[in-house]
């Protein structure tokens, strides 16, 4: 099978499919229409759809002795686009800024090009179209749901596009290589009081501005420096006016780490230091997670999977006399998040990268950024990994 070819036969298709996906854009576990959407496409080709999860879509096809589980991510970001593109998000405040509409539509053609060869498949494939990666929530709803468990999963895999990279590239990296990502609260308790009588209350303002600096510490001072984590706080609120001591203030934020050790140590390590930072000025903190997703991981026998189907594609390319080839490089490691990673946990997978950068160098190539324009001469490439992925492991 020339799974380049077939699927740049069917690139017309995939650019509308991702043209009103990307117009159309839903955040969160609120993808309901994107939902919709993908299940009608998928109905078309002959698919029996189901939901999963809140709001996830899931199908199948195919059988043997093992089951490999396909993702793609459909939710968008809280962000309004500046792209200048005529298909641009038609939602205020909404957009695809991450390129999930990408996802989605690599998927849908790797479906369609599965469809048409299931009697070439050797072993089941289960399609998992997920909400809210974004705010490490839909991988979980569906794997809460069944997805994995149901279905006896074997392997997984999934892609995202790199618009760091040029088109026709792809990027793997063996083992750990995006960090996990725990996401707190810290409320802060103290005593209200009138701002010219501070030494009547209990200030929670000075108790997260010494709360903030101390957890800068925990990466500076109590980890070896070549350990790779992160401490960041995002937001920290508090107060109605300037002449009132609040009762209250919350700090919110994320720790990352490769090691899982690591993370551990710092998780005990914050709530330590933010009880005891908050008790030296007679105040009280309390640390809730929000949520924790494990690093990324990529299995060895995975890349073995993962290079033997570019090699069929690429072998399939040189037979035909075509000049196309896809490259593969060492992606090393990134600064990133992903709720795949639970799947991971779970079951050996595997994460490619995809290069989407624009063919016009005027462009911006960075992910969230309103203005990021991704080239969709990726989305063939996509579908043709997934797809040569299904048929040759």
């Amino acid at each position: 099978m020339r799974y380049l070819e077939e699927a740049q036969a069917l690139k017309e298709q995939m650019v509308q499919w991702r043209r009103h996906i990307h117009r159309q854009p839903e955040v969160g576990l609120d993808t309901k229409e994107t939902a919709a959407y993908v299940s009608d496409q998928l109905k078309a080709m002959g698919y029996n759809p189901k939901p999963c999860g809140k709001n996830g879509v899931t199908a199948s096809l195919g059988q043997g002795n093992k089951t490999l589980l396909l993702r793609a991510d459909m939710d968008a970001l809280e962000q309004t686009e500046e792209s200048g593109l005529p298909f641009a998000s038609e939602k205020p405040g909404v957009s695809h800024g991450c390129g999930h509409d990408l996802h989605t539509t690599m998927l849908l053609g790797a479906a369609q090009l599965l469809k048409a060869h299931e009697k070439d498949l050797r072993q089941k494939i289960v399609f998992m179209f997920q909400p809210a990666e974004e705010i490490f929530a839909g991988a979980q709803s569906m794997i809460d749901d069944g997805i994995l468990a149901d279905n006896q999963v074997d392997y997984a895999f999934a892609v995202h596009n790199m618009p760091t990279l040029p088109v026709g590239t792809v990027a793997l990296t063996e083992g750990p290589f995006m960090p996990s990502v725990d996401g707190f609260t810290i409320t802060i308790q103290g005593q209200g009081c009138h701002g010219a009588s501070a030494q009547e209350g209990v200030d929670p303002i000075n108790i997260g501005a010494h709360l903030h600096l101390a957890l800068q510490t925990l990466i500076a001072r109590e980890i070896n420096y070549q350990t790779e984590a992160l401490l960041t706080i995002g937001t920290f609120n508090a107060g109605t006016t300037g002449n009132i001591i609040p009762d209250q203030a919350s700090l919110t934020g994320t720790l990352r780490a490769m090691d899982p050790d690591v993370r551990a140590f710092l998780k005990d390590r914050l709530e330590a230091v933010s009880r005891l930072t908050a008790e030296s000025f007679r105040g009280t903190a309390q640390v809730t997670w929000d949520y924790s997703v494990p690093a990324n991981v990529t299995a060895p026998d995975r890349v073995r999977q993962l290079k033997g189907a570019l090699q069929a594609i690429n072998s399939a390319e040189e037979a035909a006399g075509s000049a196309h080839r896809l490259s593969l490089e060492e992606g090393g490691l990134l600064n990133a998040s992903e709720d795949f990673a639970l799947v991971a946990a779970q079951v050996p997978a595997a994460f490619l990268r995809i290069g989407s950068r624009s063919a016009n160098s005027q462009d911006c190539n960075i992910l969230h950024n309103p203005k990021v324009v991704l080239n969709e001469d990726a989305l063939p490439i996509g579908a043709a990994v997934f797809t040569a992925v299904a048929i040759e492991a």
